[in-house]
């Protein structure tokens, strides 16, 4: 977050190239543009003496955004970045030029102290809805209890093909979050490359570093309910992404390979 705040960023990706003398020679922000990134990023080095002549300069065909979100109803296209932290909240709030992330209007009555939340159960797209004892930090929202049962949870309706979320472990031991799907454990056909299915409490991501994790990746743009829960008091989360892509979300690799 250091580096976050001194570059004043505000943007989830964000790419940033510096020559080896200290300099910004280039800036994007959001997905898109990889191959200029990658000529950028081999003239840079070739400036700084790198011999390249090796290395191909092709780069992987760009993802197809979904033909079905361009064309969606709204209130039904591709789900916004949603921010968990109070700050955003509060600052999207204030500027009234989009609607904050949390709905909930006893979120910003307890700033950083711990509530208990109660989800109103109508979801709408582009809300984050808060279920159980919670505490709302500047960046984040943390899970204030320990609980037996998962009965403490966020949910978010979203339309995408894909769903992100960048978590952390707290100051503790790595934790287990589970992953329901419109209320059901979710499938391996629709989940992301961080859904581990080798446990007896259904599928879960092992949240064991401040990363974004890849949760859900279905074959098209569909609308669904996503709830997480932790039973660890150590829970955080900051933020979550939302993809739209023709073919589901760009292969990567996770735990299970």
């Amino acid at each position: 977050m250091g580096t976050w705040r001194a570059f004043d960023n505000r943007f989830w990706p964000a790419k940033y190239l510096i020559d080896g003398e200290g300099k910004f020679r280039y800036t994007h922000f959001g997905e898109g543009s990889y191959e200029e990134k990658e000529l950028w990023i081999r003239s840079l080095l070739v400036e700084a003496g790198a011999d390249l002549s090796d290395v191909s300069p092709e780069t992987d065909a760009e993802p197809i955004h979904s033909s079905a979100a361009e064309v969606a109803e709204p209130g039904q296209g591709l789900t916004r970045e949603l921010y968990a932290g109070y700050d955003r909240n509060q600052g999207a709030r204030l500027s009234r030029q989009s609607p904050p992330y949390v709905t909930q209007r006893v979120y910003y009555d307890n700033r950083g102290d711990e509530y208990q939340y109660e989800d109103p159960g109508d979801h709408q797209n582009h809300f984050l809805y808060i279920q159980g004892l919670w505490r709302n930090d500047e960046e984040r929202l943390i899970h204030a209890r320990k609980t037996i049962g998962f009965q403490d949870y966020l949910a978010t309706k979203f339309f995408a093909t894909s769903v992100n979320a960048v978590m952390g472990p707290g100051e503790g031991l790595p934790l287990k979050v589970q992953v329901l799907l419109d209320d059901l454990p979710i499938t391996p056909d629709n989940a992301g490359v961080d859904v581990m299915f080798d446990g007896n409490e259904g599928p879960y991501i092992l949240v064991d570093d401040w990363r974004m994790y890849n949760i859900v990746s279905l074959p098209e743009f569909e609308d669904h309910i996503l709830k997480l829960s932790s039973n660890s008091p150590e829970f955080s989360m900051f933020a979550y992404t939302f993809g739209a892509y023709e073919v589901g979300e760009p292969a990567q690799t996770g735990p299970n390979g």
